[in-house]
């Protein structure tokens, strides 16, 4: 309920979207390749949108991919965003989530 209420505030005040780039994150169990993930986005301009809870790369591999490709998967959106990319993208998400597919556990 606490998460459900703090989400919906994020959305709402602008600090979060529900079509982006998932955020790179600096807490919770660090990634050894963070580093290189944060230049990358910081070199294709992906750091520059507002984090989001799903995204084009979300759905096209997560984190079955390698860095690079989920970077420029996600500077591809960057391209072509807009209203009717983002419903395709928000479509895609559920049915990944129905299928559970990318789901290793």
């Amino acid at each position: 309920m606490i998460l459900c209420f703090s989400l919906r505030a994020r959305l709402r005040a602008g600090k979060q979207c529900p079509v982006q780039p998932e955020p790179s994150c600096t807490w919770g169990p660090a990634l050894y390749n963070q580093d290189d993930l944060v230049a990358l986005r910081e070199k294709e301009g992906v750091n520059d949108l507002v984090p989001g809870l799903t995204g084009w790369a979300q759905v096209n591999g997560r984190d079955d991919l390698p860095i690079a490709e989920k970077v420029k998967i996600e500077a591809e959106y960057l391209g072509r965003r807009s209203f009717v990319f983002d419903l395709l993208i928000l479509f895609l998400t559920l049915k990944n989530v129905v299928t559970k597919k990318g789901v290793s556990h």
